[in-house]
């Protein structure tokens, strides 16, 4: 509306000019008019006042007065009469002189009776008429000769010259005008260019520059905006990269990041965030985090809370501030399911390592204290008891022996190489001593050349602990050692004919300190550790475990490796 009521440039010259001549053309023309008037009424005076003075000096020697009054006045169109000094009408243009009234007291002739000329406008009283009257002087003969003309012949004088003037001043006004329109245009031209152009830059053409003046503001105007543009671009490029950068940095971050603006809709979320809450595109907070973001408006301080999302359910903590007064609240989101899980699995494998240790410690202690009580009274008890604290020795140094490579597998980075696994299980076969206390067992090899990288210490790890696996709960038999190729990676399986292992325990087999048979490990001499020894070493090679079981069939332990060329190592 307010664009609607401002009027162009060009407009308000215009209309300013036009104020203008009006004003000066009603002062000018009222002075003029004056002017005019008083100019006009001179020149009529001295025109009367020379024709009185000549028809003097004609009356001088003519001896009817009337009749040449009559033809002078004829002549000439004008009014004439004839005084003497004690105011009779000797001769009258429009009236018989005889019966005129004595003109002795009229303003004119009295003036003219002092040898003056008289001048005077007043209504005829013999014609009615408005007339200006110059009377001059008496010539020798007594006789003062007055001339008159109606003031109406002024009067059409006067109009014939306003008119002319005023058709002069409206013609000077029109052409003022074109001339200010014309002005104008040529002002506003350039203006409009730079307006122009300006519009291109605010809708972001970069190329866009305004183009220079043939004045001096003109072009120091478009000099200053050329520089603003520039200037503009120049922040606004850095601004873009500014926020490039800050988009690759939230989008980088494994945490999510919301902002919540003051109408409740998300104005912005990293990938992070959308994908953890499930969604591809728009994001739609759930309740946990409005809730969050309410309370976080309610305060002044920042705010956290612990939630579960999602199928399968995840564990997320979040924090929110409130960042304005526009009620924009910052949600900073984080995953935090695998960090309670280790957590939990940390606490877990401290309470059974815990547990693992104490008991052969205890047996020990108790057994050490049997046999210093018993060496001297009872020398066979002694004996025994001693055979074992050898045993849970053997078994607590087994079980320190698996956790400290557990721990070297979790911290330290393994040194790769290309290693023929074929040629490594065939010397840990030859290697491997008939385990005491169980049934023997055969062993076969079967194995296909097959090279991969990795860790040649890791490797030997986890074939020992398969094949110690094998010995202690394969209850005697055969035991079949393979590695083979399996399309683009190589499988180390080692299969026995044991008792097997119930299908709800199966999953849990590579888990620390997990066992199916309690009693029986420990009368083996298993620690608990060494599946999960395996499966730790196939993680850090790229590659995965697997077991197969049927109770009373035996079982299969397979740990799948990627190939020396497709190892997840070299990508």
């Amino acid at each position: 509306m307010a664009d609607q009521r401002r009027r162009t440039l060009a407009g308000q010259l215009l209309t300013w000019y036009a104020v203008t001549v009006l004003v000066l053309l009603v002062v000018l023309g009222v002075a003029l008019n004056r002017v005019l008037e008083a100019q006009v009424l001179d020149d009529l005076t001295g025109s009367l006042e020379s024709q009185a003075l000549l028809l003097r000096a004609t009356l001088t020697d003519e001896p009817d007065v009337q009749t040449a009054v009559l033809a002078w006045a004829r002549n000439e169109d004008l009014r004439v009469t004839v005084i003497s000094t004690d105011g009779t009408v000797l001769a009258d243009s429009s009236r018989d002189p005889v019966g005129m009234e004595n003109h002795a007291d009229r303003p004119e002739v009295q003036v003219a009776r002092e040898g003056a000329t008289g001048v005077a406008s007043r209504v005829s009283a013999s014609v009615g008429v408005e007339f200006r009257y110059v009377a001059v002087a008496p010539n020798p003969d007594g006789w003062i000769v007055r001339v008159a003309e109606p003031v109406s012949v002024i009067a059409e004088r006067l109009q014939r010259l306003r008119i002319a003037i005023l058709g002069a001043a409206v013609g000077a006004a029109l052409v003022g005008v074109g001339a200010v329109w014309l002005v104008a245009r040529r002002i506003v031209r350039p203006i409009q260019k730079v307006t122009d152009s300006a519009e291109r830059i605010a809708g972001g053409d970069q190329a866009a520059q305004l183009g220079g003046g043939r004045t001096v503001e003109m072009q120091t105007m478009a000099d200053t905006l050329n520089h603003m543009a520039a200037e503009l671009r120049r922040r606004a490029q850095q601004s873009e990269e500014e926020r490039l950068v800050r988009d690759r940095v939230l989008e980088s971050l494994q945490e999510g990041v919301i902002l919540v603006g003051g109408d409740d809709t998300v104005d912005y979320s990293n990938t992070w965030a959308r994908t953890a809450l499930g969604e591809t595109q728009s994001l739609r907070l759930p309740g946990a985090l409005q809730s969050l973001v309410a309370l976080a408006r309610a305060g002044t301080s920042t705010v956290h809370r612990d939630f579960d999302y999602g199928v399968p359910s995840r564990q997320f903590t979040a924090s929110a501030v409130l960042l304005d007064e526009a009620q924009s609240v910052l949600l900073v989101l984080a995953d935090v399911t695998e960090v309670l899980r280790v957590e939990a699995m940390r606490r877990d494998f401290v309470a059974d390592a815990s547990h693992e240790l104490k008991t052969p410690i205890s047996a020990i202690r108790a057994g050490s204290e049997t046999v210093v009580h018993a060496i001297d009274d009872d020398p066979e008890a002694a004996k025994k008891f001693a055979g074992q604290v050898h045993v849970n020795a053997v078994r607590l140094g087994r079980i320190v022996v698996d956790l400290l490579d557990l721990s070297r597998l979790e911290t330290e980075e393994p040194v790769f190489e290309r290693v023929r696994l074929d040629e490594l299980v065939k010397d840990e076969v030859v290697r491997i001593d008939s385990p005491t206390g169980t049934a023997p067992i055969e062993l076969i090899l079967e194995t296909e050349p097959v090279e991969l990288l990795g860790s040649r210490e890791d490797l030997r790890l986890a074939t020992r602990n398969l094949l110690d696996n094998a010995q202690h709960y394969g209850a005697g038999g055969e035991v079949r050692v393979v590695v083979r190729k399996v399309d683009e990676e190589v499988a180390l399986e080692v299969i026995d004919h044991g008792v097997g292992i119930p299908s709800r325990d199966l999953p849990r087999v590579f888990e620390r300190f997990y066992r199916v048979d309690v009693a029986r490990s420990r009368h083996t001499g298993g620690t608990g550790l060494g599946l999960a020894i395996v499966k730790h070493v196939a993680g850090r090679h790229g590659g995965r475990v697997e077991a197969e079981s049927e109770l009373g069939v035996g079982s299969t332990f397979r740990m799948v490796l990627p190939l020396a060329g497709v190892s997840s190592r070299d990508g």
